[in-house]
């Protein structure tokens, strides 16, 4: 049986999500589920959607605005003028344990892609910036999506920061283009 089939991306609710239940095996990814998203949504600081059936959380993913600082080669490719532009940051994404190695991950990113490309055609945004956990395999993953390692003011040992530049109207297809709304 297919698990992808009876799930559902919505916005975080405490009261109709069991979010004490999810386990992603990274305890810094399950307490911001199990404290912090709740608060930071409620402030306006962040919003954060889960994948689930029903009460059970098998992924999530928390997105907030921010700037990104490109160099000078970058600047020059895509038309910028100041040393920073605007991009997506989600600082948190995970799926529960016992769903990995089911194709969430994937699910997940694809939502992240689809919902930061659409909304890059009414705010003006280039980037999707995350910091994957520092372990080879995972950066990989990311590769696999046109994610690149990049160098970001704040390092830390257990993180490695990546972005993913998005696409421009002109840079879809209109099929592509279409399928966004």
């Amino acid at each position: 049986m297919n698990v992808l089939n009876h799930f559902g991306w919505e916005v975080l609710d405490r009261s109709k999500h069991d979010i004490q239940g999810f386990s992603s095996g990274y305890p810094a990814f399950d307490q911001h589920l199990h404290v912090d998203a709740v608060l930071e949504q409620a402030n306006g600081l962040s919003q954060t959607r889960v994948y689930s059936n029903g009460r059970k959380v098998i992924a999530y993913y928390s997105a907030k605005c921010t700037k990104i600082t490109v160099d000078m080669q970058e600047r020059s490719q895509i038309g910028a003028k100041e040393t920073t532009v605007p991009a997506v940051e989600i600082p948190f994404l995970a799926v529960d344990q016992q769903y990995w190695r089911q194709g969430i991950g994937s699910e997940t990113l694809e939502e992240i892609l689809a919902q930061t490309t659409s909304i890059s055609y009414f705010i003006g945004c280039r980037y999707v910036f995350l910091r994957a956990v520092k372990e080879q395999w995972l950066i990989d993953w990311y590769k696999k999506y046109q994610f690149k390692e990049f160098l970001f003011e704040l390092q830390d040992d257990y993180t490695q920061p990546m972005c993913f530049k998005l696409p421009t109207v002109q840079e879809l297809t209109l099929e592509d283009f279409e399928e966004l709304f």
